[in-house]
């Protein structure tokens, strides 16, 4: 039996919705589901009890408005268990936000002249500042940026400017967003406890993960 013109474009246009659901579910599963082990970078920056017995690894991006948001939840994390957990900190700059590599070696850059944590605070703080999109900064306007809170911490500007001229710190952000890919991270923050993925960035998330690695 031949079907009007009409119908088969109605078949048509079902069967590719059909196909397009496919995918999007295909693709869209959770990759932490199916993803490779975390592998630690001995040289991450670290917060917290190196006596601690659960380890927080976050993945973030110094761009990410989320990623910015999270650090509450950080911060209350560790007030609550301090003493038993620790923080390593990942970078994971997302294609999305140009300035966030850049941003990831002005940490680097900070962290070498022992001042890691105290960027990090600055580049979340000041993130309207340098990393509002709607602003439009180019990387050069950024490391300007980065400069001035150099200069807050009163580091040695000629080193820290050297660095961010030479992309010194480009191969190991490169290889915590690599690490991160691996162990199935594809957004920002991610969180791990242990080495085990947490589902959400939310409190309750990380903090049921704390509560089953301290049992």
């Amino acid at each position: 039996m031949a079907f009007p013109k009409e119908y088969k474009i109605l078949i048509g246009i079902g069967i590719g919705a059909i196909l397009l659901a496919w995918l999007l579910f295909s693709f869209g599963k959770n990759d932490l589901n199916q993803a490779g082990p975390l592998v630690d970078r001995s040289d991450a920056y670290v917060k917290g009890s190196q006596m601690a017995t659960v380890t927080i690894t976050e993945f973030s991006d110094f761009q990410c408005p989320a990623c910015q948001t999270a650090q509450k939840t950080v911060d209350r994390i560790m007030s609550e268990y301090n003493g038993r957990v620790k923080l390593i900190f990942r970078h994971f700059p997302l294609d999305i936000h140009p300035l966030a590599k850049i941003a990831a070696e002005a940490s680097e850059a900070a962290g070498k002249q022992g001042k890691f944590w105290e960027m990090h605070d600055l580049i979340y703080q000041g993130q309207a500042e340098w990393g509002d999109p709607a602003k439009r900064l180019s990387e050069d306007q950024a490391k300007e940026i980065f400069k001035k809170y150099a200069a807050e911490l009163k580091l040695d500007l000629t080193l820290f400017n050297q660095a961010l001229s030479d992309r010194l710190y480009s191969e190991v952000v490169s290889k915590d967003y690599n690490a991160g890919l691996a162990a199935g991270v594809r957004a920002t923050p991610t969180f791990f406890v242990n080495g085990q993925a947490i589902k959400s960035p939310s409190y309750d998330a990380i903090k049921q993960g704390i509560e089953e690695a301290l049992k």
